[in-house]
């Protein structure tokens, strides 16, 4: 007995029996229970182990997607790719590595089925949150593993996540500004658009503690920047000319470089606070400066990195997950502490 046969059984994908044997992604409670009952009177016994050992005899083909390097986070996740595809290369992983153009749905979409015409083994993706990319995991994820990274996808089929808690790191960063808000006001919360999850979930948790702020704060409607510095340039400049009682810019995604660009230009960092996110080069020289209050990092490259090791892992060791929310750090940064890095506990990378 296969899985393959099970799946005829069951009148059901591989994919979907995968799910049941292995206890991964959502099934419908009346398929699971068809599923298992063929199981149990077949007496059907996985080897995870051996199936998947056959399965990367020729070598495995892994598939990551990159956004646009228009938002420089992702050059570190880049770096945590190939330095992932230079150790597994001695173990017959081939990683392909496609980066896109611009972050669009169509764009997602195209780029995705080009590499599974490739022949892949699973995938590593990070893109929009929408109802149509949602379909399309649960779809992959019925022929090969899929892994998000940065940015989950909710009520998908994917194997783990990488990243963040997001929401956590929006209650950080809420606490920290509740904590050193200079005067009463208004707060700016930039994302860079409003179906990238990781985003939105930030400005859900800083929205979450406002209440237990000692001077009264109104959260403003969140603001889109595309990803694009001149654009939160462009912004922030016009929110500080009619938006007279800001007291805090809270950027939660792309353009926190322009962002912090527009405020120092304006003269008034010294009265408005500015707290975002990742270890941007510039954003650490901003932070130094005094125009950046507090940064909170994420360990990107890791998050480049983690995702081919669980990958490899699941397909040629037989080993699933052990969880499926792999957690990278809530780093906070302030002046003091700027340039300090610890040592990955996984990777041995500063």
């Amino acid at each position: 007995m296969t899985i393959n046969e099970i799946a005829r059984m069951a009148g059901v994908s591989r994919g979907t029996v995968d799910r049941v044997i292995h206890n991964r992604g959502k099934v419908k409670p009346e398929i699971q229970q068809r599923i298992e009952k063929i199981i149990r009177e077949t007496g059907f016994s996985p080897n995870l182990a051996a199936s998947a050992l056959k399965r990367s005899a020729n070598g495995l083909r892994l598939g990551a997607i990159l956004p646009p390097l228009t938002n420089s986070f992702y050059v570190d996740v880049l770096k945590g790719f190939q330095s992932a595809a230079d150790h597994y290369a001695q173990y017959g992983v081939t990683l392909s590595i496609v980066q896109l153009t611009e972050l669009t749905l169509d764009e997602q979409y195209c780029t995705a089925w080009s590499l599974l015409d490739q022949g892949l083994d699973g995938l590593i993706l990070s893109a929009l949150n929408t109802p149509f990319m949602t379909d399309y995991i649960n779809h992959l994820a019925d022929e090969i593993p899929v892994v998000t990274y940065n940015t989950d996808f909710t009520n998908s089929s994917r194997l783990c996540f990488v990243g963040q808690d997001h929401i956590q790191a929006g209650r950080t960063a809420g606490n920290l500004l509740c904590n050193s808000l200079r005067r009463p006001g208004s707060i700016l919360p930039l994302i860079s658009y409003e179906n990238i999850l990781a985003h939105t979930r930030r400005v859900d948790g800083l929205r979450a503690v406002l209440p237990r702020c000692p001077v009264d704060v109104r959260l403003l409607p969140a603001v889109e920047t595309a990803e694009s510095d001149e654009v939160a340039y462009d912004v922030v400049t016009n929110w500080l000319h009619k938006q007279t009682d800001l007291t805090c810019i809270y950027v939660a995604g792309g353009g926190q470089i322009g962002a912090a660009d527009a405020l120092a230009d304006s003269g008034r960092a010294d009265e408005i606070m500015m707290f975002c996110h990742d270890l941007l080069p510039k954003t650490i020289e901003h932070l130094k400066s005094g125009v950046v209050d507090y940064t909170i990092g994420q360990q990107p490259f890791l998050q480049g990195y983690l995702p081919v090791a669980i990958l490899y892992e699941y397909l040629a060791l037989g080993q699933k997950p052990a969880k499926e929310f792999y957690y990278t750090s809530i780093d906070i940064r302030l002046r003091e502490n700027a340039d300090v890095n610890g040592i990955s506990a996984i990777t041995g990378a500063l």
